[in-house]
């Protein structure tokens, strides 16, 4: 069963940014962490509290711990979708797309990669609502066929305390996110 690479995470983290408190999505869904919400399971954002943690160190512990768990669930959903052999950068955005859009079972992707089929990373610009997410579907096409894994720092955002996202309250850079996903994993 193939994983994540920590690459792979890096550039999830990046695409979703990472924010302290629960918000309210674009599509009004409660959403904490990085990209977690309650359909992914375990913690819910509902029981969050909404204000900005007094404790950064120990909010950011457990938003990395849900952040596994969910990367987990992705991870098993490609490996069971997927019944061909993948290199990782591959499998990378493949979890990238399940995990934004949990639509790895249902989506032309998934057929056109089984198939065999020609050019199937164009198959990712099929799921760009809303419009706004096309330049994370571009970033999984350039992972999925040229490794290419991004370098940007991830933004960690404010919130305004009512389920509203603020402005980034600073940039974690990746090797410092990597540095504390070790540190919950060990």
């Amino acid at each position: 069963m193939m994983r994540m690479s920590d690459a792979g995470l890096l550039a999830t983290a990046h695409f979703e940014g990472l924010v302290l408190a629960p918000y309210r999505d674009s599509g009004g869904v409660l959403t904490w962490g990085i990209g977690h919400t309650a359909a992914a399971g375990g913690i819910d954002p509902v029981k969050v509290d909404l204000a900005m943690p007094s404790d950064e160190g120990r909010a950011l512990r457990r938003i990395l711990a849900q952040f596994r768990a969910d990367l987990a669930i992705c991870e098993t959903r490609v490996n069971r979708a997927v019944t061909v052999a993948l290199e990782q950068h591959a499998f990378d955005a493949l979890v990238d797309f399940d995990f934004n859009t949990g639509g790895i079972y249902r989506a032309m992707l998934t057929r056109a990669i089984n198939a065999r089929a020609d050019n199937p990373s164009r198959h990712f610009l099929g799921w760009l609502k809303p419009p706004e997410i096309r330049d994370r579907r571009e970033a999984e096409i350039a992972m999925f066929d040229h490794a290419d894994y991004g370098t940007a720092p991830i933004p960690v955002y404010r919130t305004d305390g009512k389920g509203g996202l603020g402005p980034v309250l600073r940039r974690m850079e990746r090797d410092a996110l990597m540095a504390q996903l070790r540190v919950r994993s060990e």
